[in-house]
């Protein structure tokens, strides 16, 4: 019975060793980075970081998945329980910053992004009337 061989299609394809620690390494690199953004903002870009809150939506699902971003935080304990909850680190408390922290995290993570509203830069009192020269209001004599 062992000399029945596989349909083609049913074969394993795997990706070279090289491709894949490749691929493993790249994903650590742009965790890494993710990292030090998150730390940059929530230090020096308070303002960037509360303007994506107003646009983050969802719930906290306590997957502990944010904890585990390039390696498993020192301070997550069984149950994803975080053990400094209450003074926690600034960036921990700002997760997801913006869309970029969801990459490697969508499926797990509760959180999501709505895109700002655009509104246009004029209002509707800038809007010069029907014949009026450019760059003034047109007037009438009488």
């Amino acid at each position: 019975m062992d000399d029945v061989k596989q349909h083609p299609s049913e074969e394993r394809v795997s990706a070279p060793r090289g491709a894949l620690d490749r691929f493993r390494f790249h994903v650590k690199l742009v965790e890494g980075l993710g990292k030090l953004r998150r730390l940059f903002l929530s230090k020096f870009n308070r303002g960037y970081v509360e303007r994506m809150k107003a646009r983050r939506r969802g719930d906290c699902r306590r997957c502990g998945s944010c904890c585990a971003i390039m390696f498993r935080c020192p301070h997550l304990r069984e149950g994803n329980v975080c053990t400094i909850y209450e003074r926690r680190y600034e960036q921990c408390g700002h997760f997801p910053i913006d869309h970029r922290d969801l990459r490697y995290r969508e499926e797990t993570c509760g959180y999501y992004f709505v895109r700002p509203v655009v509104r246009s830069p004029r209002g509707p009192d800038d809007e010069p009337e029907r014949g009026a020269p450019r760059g003034g209001r047109a007037t009438t004599t009488g």
